[in-house]
């Protein structure tokens, strides 16, 4: 009879395990996930994997062979076996960690509503107050604006200034015109024997001196004045022009 080829892979075939391993495998996953993690991990550390008997078909081949075959089939039985143990132990392990997430977050839920609402109400009162320093500073900026363009108003005297200057001018100019006109005026009203305290003389410059030492009298236009007098009609006929300007 010839000898049947075991391949190292052994995917294909069935996979014999214990009745006893999987009745332990049934009642950790009906215990809490505390105790199923503490017997797991027991139970891979105490337990060794069960082993199926190895049945050796007769061959005519040498027993050298055959020893072979047989460790390379229990071989591939006991990794199969520790990768499904593997595999449950961290499919429980995961399974007992989600269940306590799952705890503390309904535990936590209360504690987290109320942190969140006392985060609401202060954010609130932080946003009212942040409202009210807005509106003060903006009434306080337009405060500020209002006064300084008051002060530059009242302290814009340029234009001032250029009118003073126009001022002075314009006096300046009636000054002399009044100077001239009172050189040309002065000889024609003053008779032509004058008394000795009363001279006038023109200057270069338009400026005319009287000094008169006494009151005297002139005749133009059947009118007496006096000396007196025609300086009072000066200064009347010199504030006139300066009131025209």
């Amino acid at each position: 009879m010839p000898v049947p080829d075991f391949p190292d892979d052994m995917d294909d075939e069935p996979i014999n395990i214990s009745q006893e391993t999987i009745q332990k495998v049934l009642e950790s996953l009906q215990t809490p996930p505390s105790l199923t993690r503490r017997s797991t991990e027991e139970a891979a550390i105490t337990e060794e994997p069960p082993t199926t008997p190895i049945v050796r078909p007769a061959s005519s081949n040498t027993a050298e062979d055959s020893d072979d075959t047989g460790t390379s089939f229990e071989r591939t039985v006991v990794g199969v076996q520790r990768e499904l143990a593997k595999e449950v132990r961290v499919g429980m392990q995961n399974m007992a960690d989600s269940l306590e997430g799952v705890r503390s977050c309904m535990m936590s839920t209360e504690e987290q509503a109320a942190a969140t609402q006392a985060r609401t109400s202060v954010l609130q009162e932080l946003a009212k107050t942040l409202k009210e320093i807005c509106t003060a500073v903006i009434q306080l900026t337009q405060h500020l604006q209002l006064q300084s363009s008051q002060r530059v108003h009242e302290c814009n005297i340029e234009p001032l200034r250029a009118e003073l200057a126009a001022y002075h001018h314009d006096v300046a100019a009636i000054l002399k015109n009044q100077q001239a006109l009172l050189a040309a005026v002065l000889p024609l009203i003053t008779p032509q024997g004058a008394a000795p305290g009363m001279s006038a003389s023109t200057s270069s410059n338009t400026e005319v001196c009287v000094a008169p030492s006494q009151p005297t009298t002139t005749r133009t236009n059947q009118a007496t004045h006096t000396s007196e007098e025609e300086d009072m009609e000066q200064i009347t006929f010199s504030r006139k022009t300066t009131r025209k300007h």
